[in-house]
């Protein structure tokens, strides 16, 4: 069983990508419609399903994560798009801050594949001490499409781009993934920029 969900052009004023991330779960296609009738025994007993989605959890590593057979393929437009506004030590300022951001093209959509989210613990086995370090939110395929961004702050994981509060100016990237990493201050994570915590892309 898979979910594929396809937008048309669209112009989004305010929103995150967290946001529209949660839309692709809980969204359904506006020309769907559907009732609720209870399900007999036997139905019951003969209803199986496999493929959506799978849980995994290493209690070694303190790494638990949701995979879902999700995938979303369009082009979207964001006038601004702002995450983790705060003072990591060197002043205040956006861990994130994008203007005019676009997802794909008017000719050629971004199509993503494998929504997953990853919550990594320090110390697991101890109740006492264990610690959230990190908290993986997004996509862990883009089969196609770019992203495009006056990138005015960017704090970047790589592979494509490696920065920390970057400007980089206008940019537009070829991503193989993409999805946003959330860390606490001195999250002792063993990466050194989760490290000083913040919101971080990796793509």
């Amino acid at each position: 069983m898979s979910f594929t969900y396809r937008f048309g052009t669209k112009s989004m004023k305010g929103i995150t990508l967290v946001f529209l991330f949660s839309m692709l779960i809980f969204a359904m296609p506006s020309q769907t419609s559907a009732n609720m009738l209870a399900m007999s025994d036997n139905e019951l007993d003969s209803a199986t399903g496999q493929g959506f989605s799978s849980f995994t959890f290493n209690p070694t590593t303190g790494v638990a994560e949701a995979d879902f057979n999700i995938a979303a393929e369009g082009y979207w437009t964001i006038d601004s798009l702002k995450m983790g506004y705060w003072n990591p030590g060197s002043g205040l300022g956006w861990d994130q801050n994008w203007a005019n951001v676009s997802f794909g093209t008017p000719s050629t959509n971004i199509v993503l594949q494998g929504f997953f989210i990853q919550a990594t613990f320090s110390n697991f086995s101890s109740p006492a001490n264990r610690q959230l370090t990190s908290l993986e939110i997004g996509f862990k395929n883009v089969l196609s499409g770019t992203l495009s961004a006056l990138f005015n702050s960017l704090s970047s994981l790589g592979p494509t781009v490696v920065a920390n509060r970057a400007n980089l100016g206008q940019q537009t990237y070829s991503p193989s993934s993409f999805y946003f990493v959330i860390a606490p201050p001195n999250a002792n994570s063993g990466n050194t920029n989760l490290n000083n915590g913040g919101i971080w892309v990796h793509f």
